[in-house]
């Protein structure tokens, strides 16, 4: 029985099993990242790694976001409003996380949350792809 630690070993305890199967794949954490073409797991684990609030990871999911907001209804704003305020906080126009929180309360849940719906809803599968694109610009290093 081969008891050699994998690099997988150092996946966050509570990673789903999907995950953990797909990262076997590869021979180091590196490679996984740069193959993984689920947005929804970088952000996850990029989330359960660094520490919050961080502003290149809000700046690459205001990126994931902002093309997605052609979905949303002519007259709503708030989804819009809270992007631009997440992301003059990710640029450093402002040091006040507390007024992203605000804007995405403003916005509401399901207002802000309607943005990653619609693309699921357009081509989940192609949004997640461009999701882990635009997540490795601004992550090229894997951060296991």
């Amino acid at each position: 029985m081969n008891t050699e630690p994998k690099w997988t070993d150092s996946l966050p305890k509570d990673t789903c099993d999907e995950a953990v199967r797909w990262a076997l794949r590869f021979p180091t954490a590196q490679e996984a990242w740069d193959a993984c073409e689920r947005g929804d797991w970088m952000f996850w684990l990029l989330e359960k790694l660094l520490t919050l609030p961080n502003r290149k990871i809000e700046l690459a999911r205001c990126e994931c976001v902002r093309p997605c907001l052609r979905f949303i209804a002519d007259g709503e704003d708030r989804p819009r409003l809270a992007v631009e305020e997440a992301e003059a906080w990710a640029n450093w126009e402002h040091d006040d996380y507390k007024r992203v929180i605000a804007a995405r309360a403003a916005a509401g849940d399901a207002a802000w949350d309607a943005a990653w719906d619609a693309a699921r809803d357009a081509a989940w599968d192609a949004a997640r792809a461009a999701q882990s694109i635009i997540i490795r610009k601004h992550f090229p290093k894997a951060p296991l």
